[in-house]
């Protein structure tokens, strides 16, 4: 049942199951032709994703990107930092930086 905000669930007892999954016989294994198969397409793909040297410039110049963003954004906490030690009249070595953050 559910009127859109809240839903009710009715579950049946555990000491009464309903169906017996103990007599269900486990999965077959796959055959040799399939498990080649998804060996080479998985192994292909890890090329064309992990080994791929387009890719991994491309991952290169993300990381790049995000280095320099992140460094403009610290450089910009660090001025806030040193204004407000400056103000109180505390040093503004580098110790003071690691501390405050």
């Amino acid at each position: 049942m559910s009127d859109a905000r809240m839903a009710v669930i009715v579950l049946n007892e555990c000491d009464v199951p309903v169906q017996d999954f103990a007599s269900i016989p486990p999965n077959p294994q796959p055959s040799t032709a399939f498990r080649i198969a998804r060996r080479i397409t998985l192994t292909t793909r890890n090329h064309f994703m992990r080994d791929n040297i387009y890719w991994k410039r491309g991952e290169a110049i993300y990381m790049l990107y995000r280095i320099v963003r992140n460094w403009g954004v610290q450089r910009i906490h660090e001025r806030r930092m040193r204004a407000a030690m400056a103000s109180r009249g505390q040093a503004a070595g580098p110790s003071a930086f690691a501390f405050a953050n």
